[in-house]
């Protein structure tokens, strides 16, 4: 669908729990969801997304840092380096939203006070582009064009190699495997697969595991 006021929107590609719509809509709307009693302040425009759609980016996943929303357990990040492999390639989900709207989820997501700034050209020249910020993500990537509107994500300035990878909470795999069931419809094994050799998951939980984490749903309130 084509939009007649594009320029004033932008699709946000994420890969963690932000997949699971539920989730996403704290950061709009405000509250919190299952398994953290962190409280998002929400956007100040609260319209919903106009449109969302699952989307491959072609960025390792990782789990890494300190996430105070998690219980101080690691969170999501993709490597700034491209995968050649199409089996290495992180699943994600893309929302349709106001270019406002992004800034005030990342400035949620970095539990910051003041605004953030992205220099939107140069994001899409140059591909990537740093910006302050205080918290955990300071690098937006540009992922690519989609019905004549860009798309974009953000990680960490650091980049694997420098980041500590750890363990996430069994609460926050829970939302992002409810993300991965929602946007791809994928079952119990195959989402199993797709975490289990992820950096900050391998070696931390066994198949069987993540199996059983499945039959536990998380919802937003």
């Amino acid at each position: 669908m084509e939009y007649s006021n594009s320029k004033g929107l932008v699709w946000y590609a994420c890969y963690g729990s932000n997949m699971l719509e539920d989730r996403f809509r704290r950061y709009i709307l405000g509250g919190k969801i299952g398994g953290t009693d962190h409280v998002e302040p929400g956007c100040d425009d609260k319209t919903l997304p106009l449109e969302s759609h699952p989307l491959a980016i072609p960025y390792p996943l990782y789990f890494a840092g300190y996430s105070p929303r998690w219980g101080g357990t690691s969170g999501a990040f993709v490597d700034l380096r491209m995968e050649d492999a199409k089996s290495r390639f992180t699943l994600a989900k893309m929302y349709l939203i106001k270019t406002i709207q992004f800034l005030e989820v990342v400035k949620q997501e970095n539990d910051q006070n003041s605004a953030v700034h992205v220099d939107f050209k140069k994001l899409v020249r140059d591909g990537s582009y740093n910006f302050d910020a205080s918290g955990a993500y300071g690098k937006a990537i540009h992922v690519g064009k989609f019905s004549g509107i860009e798309c974009v994500t953000f990680t960490s300035a650091a980049g694997m190699d420098r980041m500590p990878i750890g363990k996430p909470s069994e609460a926050y795999l829970r939302v992002i495997m409810s993300g991965l069931r929602e946007t791809w419809n994928l079952g119990a094994e195959k989402i199993a697969d797709y975490l289990i050799s992820k950096p900050g998951v391998a070696g931390n939980y066994g198949l069987q595991q993540l199996l059983d984490m499945q039959k536990v749903k998380m919802r937003a309130r």
